[in-house]
Formats: structure tokens, sequence, C-alpha cells
């Protein structure tokens, strides 16, 4: 299918956390349409956006210095035509190898990547064992700590279902309610052929997520599997929406927003 400016594509981009500073992974589906999710760095909007102009879209805002880059019309404005192929090819064959754009495809026009979505899942990882792999470095954290792991799958089922999550949130968290609903936290570990190591996984499913929401989860799970808090008091936590409660947020660097769910 050709595209012009009536139709508007949707590009899936994958950034390298360890090369720019932060990520997200999207995968699967068509996810961006008003919404690119780009990197932190300056350098790196900067750079999609020439070439998104280059390419003939009109780019009305991209706020430098945050993981959220918009392209308010953008995309869908192309003054020539092209297909979605070209046009991921054409986009990658100008930017740097830390950033790619996986795939383009004709949206509806009424799509929007983060008002259209019904649900995210995203994925912690956790090295652990003595020795950080250097082939997890800047994509998980390392805990060399004993951790039981059966305590932490325990711990996991408190946080299921529909709750205010202030207590799991960051103070100055996106939209008026703190209500989400987390449909699956499933906590899995194994040996992991590529770094040599033992790796952790934190994978967590919801119609929507707080700011810093699955790294404060994560950080009181690994709380409790070092028998740092008890499982009353992580609930406790969630009924009263007590911060103080939970544990500490967990670092950055293993986080990873895995899927989008679109109808």
């Amino acid at each position: 299918m050709m595209l012009s400016e009536y139709l508007k594509p949707a590009l899936g981009v994958v950034v390298a956390a360890a090369l720019v500073g932060g990520w997200y992974w999207f995968e699967h589906r068509p996810l961006f349409g008003q919404r690119i999710v780009v990197t932190r760095t300056r350098e790196q909007a900067s750079q999609l956006s020439k070439q998104l102009s280059d390419l003939g879209a009109e780019v009305l805002e991209i706020p430098m210095g945050t993981v959220k880059s918009r392209i308010s019309r953008g995309i869908n404005q192309l003054q020539r035509q092209m297909t979605p192929a070209k046009l991921r090819n054409a986009i990658n064959g100008n930017l740097d190898r830390d950033v790619r754009v996986l795939f383009a495809e004709v949206a509806p026009d009424d799509f929007h990547a983060r008002y259209s979505a019904i649900g995210k899942t995203y994925v912690y990882r956790l090295v652990h064992g003595p020795i950080m792999s250097p082939f997890w470095a800047g994509y998980a954290h390392h805990e060399a700590r004993a951790i039981d792991l059966e305590r932490m799958r325990s711990c996991a089922r408190l946080f299921i279902g529909e709750h205010d999550w202030t207590a799991y949130s960051a103070a100055q968290a996106d939209g008026e309610s703190r209500v989400r609903k987390i449909t699956s936290l499933v906590v899995s570990a194994g040996w992991d052929g590529r770094g040599l190591t033992h790796l952790i996984e934190f994978s967590v499913s919801a119609n929507g997520f707080l700011r810093y929401m699955v790294r404060s989860i994560v950080g009181t799970l690994l709380a409790a599997g070092r028998g740092e808090i008890e499982a009353d008091i992580i609930a406790r936590a969630i009924r009263e929406r007590d911060r103080n409660l939970a544990g500490a947020t967990a670092p950055a660097c293993g986080l990873t927003l895995l899927r989008v769910q679109y109808d």
C-alpha cells in the first residue's frame, strides 16, 4: 500500500538503553501514530526529527530532554507517496545504530499510541549472582545478595487487582487518578546462556501504569526476597497508600516496556 498525505503510518521504534541512557522497547503491534517514543537525549530526538522532516513530514513539536517525543501530525502529512517499508528503510538509512524503526504500518486515522492502548506489559530483569555479566550491563539490575524466590512470588500475588497505587508510584505521577488494574505479575528465574548468569524476570501487565510504578513494585519485592519487609506491610502500604511502607524504587536500568495491547 502506498502512503499519502491522507494516511497515517504507525512506526515501531527501538532504542538501545546502554548507548543513549534510556529505552522503551515495543514489539508485535503498530505502536506509533501521533506519539513516538525515542530517547532521553537531545541529540537522538533531534536526529529522528530531522529524518522525518527530510522525508516530508511536518514535525510540529519535539520536546527535548524527555523520553517521549511527540509528533503532533507529522508522519501522516507526507508530501510524496511511499510504501511503509520504504518509509522505514529511508529513516533507518540515516539513523545511528542505537535507534531503529522496526516496522511501519498504516494505522487508522483515530489511532493514538497512548490513548488507544488497553494494556501494557513491562519486564524488569535482574542478574542474580556475585558478578554482573557484561552482556547485561545497562540492560539489567544486579543483585549479589541472597534472595528468596518463593517469598517474592508469594508477595507478588498481593499486587494483583485494581488498587490506588499512590504507595507504589512517584509523588508527581501523571493524571488525576492513581487507580490501575494489574492483571498479571509473574516472577520467573533461570540460567541465562547469553550472559552465563542467573537471571530473574518480573513481568507485570496492567491496563495502565503510573510513573515509577513497576520499579517501586520490583524494589518492594526484592526487599521482601531479602527478608527486609513482610507481606502484611506490603498489603498495608497498598491499603493505606503510604509510600514510606514500600521498599526502595529499583534502578531504571532493568526496566523494559515489552508490549502494548490494542483492540
